[in-house]
């Protein structure tokens, strides 16, 4: 499936050697300047995804964007033996050109056929990518989508407060927090007030944690017993 209402897209080489891409409509890149796969990484597979001891998980991101958190996850679980459902929202999934020719950093180039096999999986069903890996890529407005399965952990990766707020209002906190396990995390880059506050009013214990380069903190969100 290639997107329906594209927005100019151009891929550009971040300084950790992966590739980001910038959306010219918005004004603004999926992922860091200084380095894709290392704020990948820091913000959702070290803040977020081993965060948990259990083995079997319900992943939520918002976002499914460049396909590198994903395959970040599906990594993880190779290497520590995780079960994984992974679920994942996009009103604009990348055209093919994009995502061939979308540079892994050279400490996963080895992955880039699971890569492809993540942005070639059909839309709207569980697919298979490993036997410990399931993915439902959902092709839909995250405005108006309400979740079917409870969650253990959210990567909430969407365009910035600044450029588009409505993607971070107070009812799409509440939504997930009530599809989320006890002891659930939410992580996201971003460490706006706003943000933190509305996490707070649903009932999210908010952490401030250190960013990577370019990004003084990040949000870590957990949902704890009362």
């Amino acid at each position: 499936m290639e997107r329906q209402e594209i927005q100019k897209t151009s891929l550009i080489t971040t300084e950790d050697g992966s590739s980001t891409i910038f959306n010219h409509q918005i004004q603004e890149h999926y992922h860091s300047i200084y380095g894709s796969y290392t704020e990948s990484m820091h913000v959702y597979i070290e803040t977020g995804l081993r965060s948990f001891s259990q083995k079997e998980l319900v992943i939520f991101e918002l976002g499914f964007g460049s396909g590198l958190n994903a395959l970040l996850t599906l990594i993880e679980s190779l290497s520590k033996g995780l079960k994984i459902k992974y679920l994942t929202i996009e009103k604009y999934p990348l055209t093919s050109d994009l995502y061939t020719n979308f540079q892994l950093s050279k400490k996963i180039e080895g992955y880039k056929n699971y890569f492809l096999n993540l942005h070639q999986a059909n839309w709207d069903e569980d697919v298979e990518i490993t036997k410990n890996f399931i993915l439902r890529k959902i092709y839909s407005d995250w405005q108006t989508y309400t979740l079917e399965e409870n969650i253990n952990l959210v990567y909430y990766d969407a365009f910035s407060y600044d450029k588009q707020p409505f993607m971070w209002s107070l009812d799409r906190f509440e939504m997930l927090y009530k599809k989320m396990h006890f002891f659930g995390v939410l992580t996201t880059y971003s460490a706006k007030g706003i943000i933190k506050n509305n996490l707070r009013k649903v009932g999210f214990k908010v952490k401030r944690l250190p960013g990577i380069k370019g990004k003084r903190h990040i949000i870590k969100a957990l949902k704890l017993p009362s």
